[in-house]
């Protein structure tokens, strides 16, 4: 049922927020007013969704309470179905499949205020989204977003390669060997066990573009970035300008232990930098992919 699997995601979520003290995570006040003159007029997208207005196919009073609480309507090739999950009379679930039957999008309503609160979005045939969307403050716009990669693994694979086709351009967690704890070569058993990995976008300001992003492994933190400009025309362009990065074994262990700090910014005459310093503080050169 969607309602408990956002209620899970949101739940998984919000505890992964918890354990970075750094993170802009709930945190409103820590970009309201900093949007940049190219962000202002940009306004994050509505959560829009339901139905079409069609007669329906089949109907269903699931409480015999004479309103229909299940209903299935035709859209384009494919169906849309409506489902009054708390028999208030008003729909709060839909579910958007193709011809073929495979769900394509899912919109609820988890608080019954009779306004989508969440949006689910499949490839064709895939049993679980591949991205979400919420309103986490109830103004009818998406503020957060989760991008859903259950085949990545920012982990050695037996292979050697550190990360995988979807994985984020700036976050390259560095393959530590200084320790047995540290060092990390799975085997194929570890290697199926690996926990999905998922980026969750934050944009605190309403603004369309993402003030803070973390890369989670299952939902811990493997790298942070804070987004304090805006970069480009479409949040997809945005750059950030601070990440930290933890080490992945003990991410996977549900540890949050830095291992390095990026920095990406202009100097006074307006000159790109940027510098990279490990835990202890020390400059470093920047990692621009994982280690081999």
């Amino acid at each position: 049922m969607i309602v408990q699997r956002v209620v899970g995601t949101v739940a998984g979520l919000i505890a992964a927020c918890l354990l970075l003290s750094g993170s802009t995570c709930d945190d409103e006040s820590s970009t309201q007013g900093g949007t940049t003159p190219a962000a202002r007029g940009r306004q994050a997208p509505p959560i829009e969704g339901g139905c079409p207005d069609a007669s329906p196919t089949l109907t269903v009073d699931m409480n015999r309470d004479g309103m229909v609480d299940f209903q299935v309507v035709p859209e384009g090739g494919g169906t849309c179905r409506a489902a009054d999950l708390n028999f208030d009379g008003v729909f709060d679930l839909f579910r958007h499949r193709d011809a073929s039957g495979n769900l394509l999008r899912e919109e609820a309503d988890g608080d019954h205020d009779l306004r989508l609160d969440s949006v689910a979005l499949y490839q064709a045939g895939a049993a679980d989204p591949h991205r979400e969307e919420f309103d986490s403050n109830w103004d009818g716009r998406v503020d957060l977003w989760v991008e859903l990669n259950a085949d990545c693994a920012f982990l050695r694979a037996p292979g050697g390669a550190c990360t995988t086709r979807c994985g984020v351009d700036w976050c390259n967690p560095r393959q530590s060997a200084t320790t047995e704890e540290d060092s990390y070569q799975s085997t194929s058993a570890e290697a199926e066990e690996t926990p999905f990995v998922a980026v969750l976008y934050r944009d605190a300001n309403g603004d369309a573009l993402w003030d803070t992003a973390e890369v989670l492994l299952g939902q811990y933190p493997i790298c942070v970035a804070f987004n304090t400009n805006a970069g480009g025309e479409t949040p997809d362009a945005v750059h950030p300008e601070a990440i930290e990065v933890y080490k992945p074994r003990s991410a996977a262990l549900g540890r949050p232990d830095i291992d390095y700090l990026r920095r990406d910014y202009l100097d006074l005459s307006g000159n790109p930098i940027v510098r990279c310093e490990d835990s202890d503080g020390a400059i470093m050169e920047c990692p621009n992919s994982c280690a081999p």
